[in-house]
């Protein structure tokens, strides 16, 4: 079975087995999104878990598995992730894998002309290392920035619902068109596979053809006032003086309502009406309650998963379920699937928290049409006894 062999060399012996070590496996459904996982003891459950969970969800899930294994059954979190035995990369359709410049020892073929690739190492290292030296591959060959220690990427042996073959789509819809001709019933998915493996192990040090990254690159950018400003990756809300911790609780207050208020807009509409509004940028937004409530929740998600702020998750979670709107048909089950949906997607998009705020003017306020009034318990938007106590609740 190419998946064991497979998690079996990106994963790596332990080098002390007395350590409980913990891998992680993802089903996500492709029509709503709904997520199922497993952790299993690693290596000791890995050819159990992965023959059961493969053989329940290949055929209805994308299915993933996380590169490195952690320290914790709590979560899969980078802080329970502490030795690496594997540099990988998501070329997706951006490069060919000929033009890497260290030959893999795995390339994935996900979907026509999008590939994985995945280099292991001769014996494990600090997985901040091996994520390092993935984040020098991504920048230079200009991929997507998957180089998080516990990213999610595509397993041998499974499929990919994500993308369907566009010419068969096209067969299909001139099929439909024709007379006394069955349309096709629907289209097939990707199966993911191993197009390349060799025995090749490296050692950190074979990377060095991959340009270091300037200091800079260790910092963010964001947008103030048509300029691009730095902000370091690391503040921390307790770390703060006193006046800056103002006016972050003050940007964080707006930021909450901001979100609040399209909750309170959505309440003058019927389920699957669209409400219109202009952003300060003038962009046009609409939104249901499904997608209104669904995009709110992330956004208090991602704010409430920033170190920079106090907002913890547990006060989001009562903020959105307390403001949402709900009739005999959008009930707080509902609401309770949207919440649900959105945490699992901040967590596979690693759209996870929000850039620290230079200027609290940056952020327009939605103000509600026929309305300026605020949703109810606007003033609870900061818990009060959260300052130090709940910091641990904050996601991953």
């Amino acid at each position: 079975m190419d998946a064991v062999d497979f998690v079996r060399s990106i994963l790596g012996q332990p080098a002390q087995l007395e350590t409980q070590l913990f891998s992680w496996l993802a089903a996500i459904s492709p029509k709503d999104g709904t997520y199922r996982g497993l952790r299993y003891n690693y290596p000791q459950e890995l050819v159990g878990a992965l023959q059961t969970f493969i053989s329940k969800y290949r055929e209805t899930h994308n299915i993933y598995v996380c590169v490195n294994v952690t320290n914790s059954p709590i979560r899969r979190s980078t802080e329970y992730v502490i030795k690496s035995n594997v540099v990988y990369a998501d070329l997706d359709d951006k490069i060919r894998p000929t033009q890497l410049l260290v030959p893999p020892s795995y390339i994935l073929c996900t979907s026509p002309n999008k590939h994985q690739a995945f280099w292991v190492l001769d014996h494990q290292v600090l997985a901040d290392e091996t994520s390092y030296v993935s984040r020098r591959i991504a920048v230079f060959h200009g991929l997507d920035p998957c180089w998080d220690k516990v990213r999610l990427m595509r397993l041998p042996d499974t499929l990919n619902f994500k993308y369907t073959n566009q010419e068969n789509q096209e067969n299909q819809e001139n099929q439909e068109n024709q007379e006394n001709q069955e349309p096709k019933t629907s289209l097939q998915p990707n199966e993911v596979k191993i197009i390349y493996r060799s025995n090749a192990k490296y050692r950190i040090s074979d990377f060095r053809v991959y340009p270091k990254l300037p200091e800079q690159s260790e910092l963010r950018f964001i947008n103030v006032d048509d300029k691009r400003v730095v902000v370091p990756d690391d503040i921390r809300y307790e770390d703060l003086d006193v006046l800056e911790k103002e006016r972050i609780d003050e940007y964080t207050v707006r930021a909450v309502e901001s979100e609040l208020l399209k909750l309170a807009s959505l309440e003058m509409l019927n389920v699957g009406e669209e409400y219109i509004y202009v952003t300060k940028t003038g962009i046009v937004e609409g939104y249901t309650w499904d997608s209104g409530c669904m995009w709110v929740a992330s956004c208090l998600i991602e704010l409430a998963n920033s170190n920079w702020n106090d907002y913890t998750i547990e006060q989001a979670h009562i903020d959105f379920m307390t403001n949402a709107p709900t009739d005999n048909n959008f009930t707080k089950n509902k609401l309770y699937e949207k919440w649900k949906y959105a945490h699992i997607r901040c967590h596979v998009r690693e759209i996870k928290v929000r850039p620290y705020p230079i200027d609290i003017n940056s952020l327009a306020i939605t103000q509600t049409p026929n309305s300026a009034t605020t949703p109810n318990n606007h003033n609870n938007f900061i818990h009060e006894n959260s300052k130090q106590d709940n910091r641990n609740s904050k996601g991953d």
